[in-house]
């Protein structure tokens, strides 16, 4: 009686029933967590692909504004969530036009005469709402 209290370990089949949930249980979380993960992919993928379709109709509406205004567009980085142009003309005028033509709401970082190119030259730069 003194070996009545032996734990008795599992037997085979039983053992093997256990790795065999075990084993489908962790394909299905691994399959789950693989199909979770595609979909936040897909997703993240298709708002950076609007995202960039906004930036470039909001650039070519810009352009379409500097044409307007016979400017000349010599420079364009976007940084901080605002498109930075350099932009020159003959006409300070038409400079001015576009300044104060309030299609956009723009900073001016300088306004110059650049006696070498014989142009005015604008530094500006315009918030993307």
């Amino acid at each position: 009686k003194i070996h009545s209290n032996i734990i008795k370990p599992f037997n085979f089949p039983n053992l093997l029933l256990f790795f065999l949930i075990i084993s489908i249980s962790l394909s299905c979380l691994s399959y789950l967590s693989f199909f979770n993960n595609e979909k936040k992919i897909e997703k993240k993928s298709i708002t950076h692909i609007s995202l960039y379709k906004y930036k470039a109709q909001k650039l070519v509406n810009i352009l379409e504004v500097l044409k307007n205004y016979d400017l000349n567009l010599d420079e364009l980085s976007f940084e901080n969530n605002q498109f930075n142009l350099f932009v020159s003309s003959i006409n300070i005028n038409n400079i001015h036009k576009f300044i104060d033509s309030k299609i956009y709401k723009i900073d001016v970082v300088s306004l110059n005469y650049n006696n070498q190119r014989q142009k005015n030259e604008l530094v500006c730069k315009i918030s993307s709402l």
